[in-house]
């Protein structure tokens, strides 16, 4: 007999692949840019460097190309990012 989770976790695995390989929304693109911006102030680079350095790790070409998936790595990389020793 078949129970309510085998028969909807084909389902339930489809629609949390789709949500997570979306586009990342307006919040988290602000959220993002954001964060972005405070790092390159506080360590003395461009927006457009920092910018560069999170689509080459992810990836992505710009932040509109990042997924949902992504977001929570996104800010952990922008958190610890020490642009001098990477640079370097």
């Amino acid at each position: 007999m078949e129970t309510f989770l085998s028969i909807y976790s084909d389902d339930v695995a489809d629609l949390a692949t789709k949500y997570h390989n979306r586009a990342l929304n307006d919040l988290e693109l602000t959220s993002i840019r954001s964060l972005i911006a405070y790092v390159a102030h506080e360590q003395g680079a461009s927006g457009a460097t920092v910018a560069a350095m999170v689509d080459a790790r992810f990836g992505a070409d710009g932040m509109n190309q990042l997924h949902r998936k992504d977001y929570n790595e996104v800010v952990r990389f922008l958190v610890d990012l020490n642009i001098k020793e990477t640079l370097n």
